[in-house]
């Protein structure tokens, strides 16, 4: 199952459910601490549930637009490690 969420202008939310889904979501309301490097607080960014892991992409702060990727694996607690850079030597 697939959630995507979207926050737009004007606080709207819009939820939408891949259309191949087809258990009902439950959740609770818990306090909890997550390991790792969170994101900075942003808005208008794009986040997707895929089985136990969030994926948050990019959004905006006001002041500076993100164009990272954040993963939360939600069964561990923990923001996910990051590949920022990377390259790719010719083959030999």
């Amino acid at each position: 199952m697939t959630l995507v969420t979207s926050f737009l202008p004007r606080s709207k939310l819009h939820n939408f459910l891949h259309p191949d889904a087809t258990v009902s979501l439950q959740y609770e309301i818990r306090a909890r601490v997550f390991l790792g490097k969170s994101p900075t607080a942003r808005g208008y960014h794009e986040t997707i549930l895929a089985d136990s892991r969030l994926f948050v992409f990019g959004g905006f702060n006001g002041y500076t637009s993100f164009d990272d990727i954040y993963i939360v694996d939600l069964a561990a607690g923990a923001f996910l490690p990051q590949v920022t850079s990377f390259t790719m030597g010719s083959a030999a």
